[in-house]
């Protein structure tokens, strides 16, 4: 197992200082948490790159500012909001691809709300196969999506 820290810990720092000061301490293991849309540019993906690789860091996970969000684009009966957010998502997981990131953390659906779970779950697959298309290697890839969320659960399990 390896223990890793993420850039998140130094909010508000913007999320490449966090970086560096995570190469700094001598962290090896890092998730990175982008924090805004200037940060899913190219130009700041490659910033991110450079310093993983001058330090030799590797990133183990990234973690999406937009995972607030994930109810109002996955699991919403408004039109264009699913497209919107694979969109959206289509672009960190081509950050992952650049930086080499197996993992993409996400939360959800909460259980409130009243959007069918087998939807939700249809949704989670269509994001889950948007992925692929974007990568031209398979060793890790796509990224694998990491539920992180405790109150996301199958219907009549005991939580």
């Amino acid at each position: 197992m390896q223990c890793g820290i993420s850039t998140s810990c130094f909010y508000p720092q913007e999320t490449a200082e966090a970086l560096s000061a995570l190469r700094g301490a001598g962290v090896e293991t890092v998730e990175i948490f982008l924090n805004t849309f200037s940060e899913l540019e190219l130009s700041y993906t490659e910033r991110l790159r450079s310093v993983l690789q001058d330090a030799g860091m590797r990133a183990a996970a990234l973690h999406p500012f937009t995972s607030g969000m994930e109810t109002f684009f996955f699991a919403s009966e408004y039109g264009g909001r699913l497209e919107d957010g694979l969109r959206i998502y289509r672009r960190y997981f081509e950050v992952c691809r650049v930086l080499g990131i197996p993992r993409v953390v996400f939360h959800g659906d909460y259980r409130q709300t009243p959007f069918p779970f087998q939807r939700h779950c249809e949704n989670y697959l269509l994001l889950r196969r948007t992925a692929p298309s974007i990568f031209s290697f398979s060793y890790t890839f796509p990224p694998f999506l990491f539920m992180q969320s405790r109150l996301f659960r199958l219907p009549g399990t005991v939580h």
